[in-house]
């Protein structure tokens, strides 16, 4: 067999049929061939309202590298093991997924800003712009109750992340109103446009820290379920309907969790109410201009597949 032979035959063998070999290339100062592993990993799109399914190809690479010395036998200390391959394909899918999520809240936080999910688990913020905008200010201490450490780490992180996007600031013994507080309260005409104006921008821009550090509960789950709407429309680029079944098994798929048909039906249902969603003939699809935006956004929030690296085959640690 020649060189690409066994090296398709290798990749084929230990990796399986998501991962695939580049051309090889000879080093010849070290005397070994390298391969570059990738995958053209598919991605099945239910269209229900046409009862078919398109296939599109999401390319990912590298995921690492096969090594050979002259003779075409294998460098096990060079090559990337499968189990680092099926890792790093995974990780590749997560940020992929958590990509997706950053569009929808950066093209659709005015609108998720809406859903009861966001008051609740922001309701700390809401208390603190309360103070802001009836007192003028804002004390710490107003805010921690001494039975209730995992509470006042939580207000703490609250009042760290207002003073990070500059609606609040250090003033005395507490804070005051921030610019960016300002800005709005001069745009909007009572306290709950101010809140659902907050609300929008720290979705915007700090969702992925929200659900990394503070506890979403409920609202993760929502926006996990308007992910899995846009997700697929964002290859197709176009509204694909599906039923509350197919999202069901998309999201056990995606998410790796269980999900109740009741907690889908529910949660579309809130998503449609604040034109998150559309619903046409009892099936479900992004909603055009949101689509649109998410689009727009590509081209300004880098993908993971334009940061998206791993180390050389020679400081490999595999």
């Amino acid at each position: 067999m020649n060189v690409q032979e066994i090296v398709t035959k290798h990749t084929l063998t230990h990796y399986g049929n998501l991962v695939r070999a580049g051309e090889p290339q000879f080093d010849s100062r070290r005397k070994l061939w390298i391969v570059e592993l990738f995958s053209d990993y598919p991605i099945v799109i239910q269209d229900d309202l046409e009862s078919k399914r398109k296939l599109y190809f999401m390319k990912i690479k590298p995921l690492g590298f096969l090594v050979f010395n002259e003779q075409m036998r294998l460098n096990r200390d060079l090559t990337t093991t499968r189990e680092k391959v099926v890792s790093r394909l995974s990780e590749y899918l997560d940020q992929w997924r958590s990509y997706a999520e950053r569009l929808l809240m950066a093209a659709s936080s005015d609108r998720i800003a809406r859903l009861p999910e966001v008051a609740t688990a922001l309701n700390p913020v809401y208390e603190i712009l309360l103070a802001l905008y009836e007192d003028g200010q804002a004390r710490l201490s107003d805010f921690i109750s001494s039975r209730s450490s995992k509470r006042e780490m939580k207000i703490r992180q609250y009042f760290a992340l207002l003073g990070e996007m500059g609606f609040l600031r250090s003033y005395e013994d507490g804070f005051a109103p921030g610019n960016a507080f300002t800005s709005i309260l001069e745009t909007t005409s009572s306290f709950d446009d101010l809140t659902l104006a907050v609300f929008s921008e720290i979705l915007k821009h700090r969702y992925s820290y929200l659900r990394n550090v503070v506890s979403l509960g409920n609202l993760e789950r929502i926006v996990r379920i308007a992910n899995i709407v846009y997700y697929d429309e964002i290859h197709t680029q176009a509204a694909i309907p599906r039923s509350r079944e197919t999202l069901r098994s998309q999201f056990q798929l995606e998410y790796g969790t269980t999900i109740s048909l009741n907690s889908i039906r529910t949660n579309l249902y809130k998503l449609h109410r604040v034109d998150v969603v559309r619903r046409t003939k009892n099936l479900y699809h992004g909603v055009g201009s949101v689509r649109k935006k998410m689009l727009e956004l590509e081209s300004q929030i880098p993908s993971p597949d334009k940061v998206w690296s791993i180390p050389q085959v020679w400081t490999e640690d595999t």
